[in-house]
C-alpha cells in the first residue's frame, strides 16, 4: 500500500461526512424527527453507498465478470485491479470509516459487535485496493450489500417521523419482511457457502502460493480471521430477525381474531 489514505477515499469520505451534516441540518431545522436526526442523517445517507456497492455487485455478476474470475481458485483469489472493484474498495473503505465515526457518535451503534465489524471491514477495504481478491470482493462488498439496501427502509420507518408508520403500516410491514427474507437468503445461507469456498481458496493459495503474483500472505491470514468473525455476525443477525419476525407473525393473527370478535 503505497498510500494509506487515497485521494479517492478522502473525497469519498467528505462526501459522506457533508452529506451526513447538511441532512442533519435539514431535519433538525424542520423537526420532523426530534431527538433522531442524526440516526436519520446517517440512515438515508448509508442507503447511497448500499446503491453503489449493490450495482457494481450485480453487474459483476451479470456481465460476466464474476464468471470468468471463477474459473479456479488462482483466478477466484486474483487481484486483477480491475477499475470498477478497485472503485468499489474506495468506497466501501470510506464508507467503513465513515461507519466507525457512526458506531462512536450514534449510541445505537455503539456496541462491540459493530465496532468489531467496522474496523475489521476498513482493514480489508483497504488492502483489497490492491491485494483483492476481486471475485470475492464482488460478492462481499457489492452483492451482499443488497439484503442492507433494505435494512435502510427499515430504518427510515424505525426512526423516521411517527407520521410514517400511522399512514403506511402495511408498507412498513413489507419492508420488514423483505428486508428478513433477503438477509436469510443472502447472508445466512449465500454467505457461508461462499465463505466454504473462500476459505479453502485461501489456504490453498497460502500452502501453495502462485508462482505469478501472490497476495500478500498476512493480509490472507487477516482475511481468514475476518471471515470468521464476521460470519459469526451473520448467524447471530439472522437469528435474531428469525425471532423477530416469528413475533411479527404471531401479532398478525391475533389482531385479526380481535377484528373478527
Amino acid at each position: 500500500m503505497n498510500n494509506i489514505i487515497h485521494e479517492k477515499d478522502l473525497a469519498w469520505l467528505g462526501f459522506l461526512l457533508c452529506f451526513s451534516f447538511t441532512l442533519f441540518c435539514i431535519f433538525k431545522a424542520s423537526k420532523v424527527a426530534p431527538g433522531k436526526e442524526t440516526l436519520l442523517a446517517y440512515v438515508l445517507t448509508s442507503l447511497i453507498n448500499h446503491i453503489i456497492f449493490t450495482s457494481c455487485g450485480m453487474t459483476a455478476l451479470f456481465n460476466g465478470t464474476m464468471s470468468e474470475l471463477s474459473t479456479d481458485t488462482i483466478s477466484r483469489t486474483a487481484s486483477l485491479n480491475l477499475e470498477d472493484m478497485v472503485q468499489l474498495s474506495h468506497y466501501a473503505f470510506a464508507y467503513e470509516v465513515f461507519n466507525t465515526m457512526a458506531a462512536i457518535v450514534i449510541p445505537e451503534y455503539r456496541t462491540g459487535e459493530f465496532l468489531g465489524h467496522h474496523v475489521l471491514t476498513v482493514i480489508i477495504a483497504k488492502f483489497s485496493q490492491t491485494q483483492g481478491p476481486d471475485f470475492y470482493g464482488y460478492f462481499f462488498f457489492g452483492i451482499a450489500s443488497l439484503s442492507t439496501m433494505t435494512l435502510v427502509f427499515v430504518d427510515i420507518f424505525r426512526h423516521g417521523p411517527a407520521y410514517l408508520r400511522d399512514t403506511f403500516p402495511g408498507v412498513n410491514k413489507v419492508v420488514q419482511v423483505l428486508f428478513a427474507v433477503l438477509f436469510l437468503i443472502i447472508r445466512a445461507t449465500l454467505w457461508p457457502l461462499v465463505s466454504l469456498v473462500f476459505w479453502y481458496d485461501t489456504v490453498y493459495i497460502i500452502r501453495y502460493p502462485p508462482e505469478s503474483k501472490s497476495p500478500y500472505r498476512p493480509y490472507l491470514f487477516i482475511l481468514l480471521i475476518s471471515n470468521t468473525f464476521l460470519s459469526c455476525l451473520q448467524i447471530m443477525w439472522a437469528k435474531r430477525i428469525c425471532s423477530r419476525m416469528m413475533k411479527i407473525l404471531k401479532k398478525s393473527p391475533q389482531k385479526s381474531e380481535g377484528k373478527d370478535d
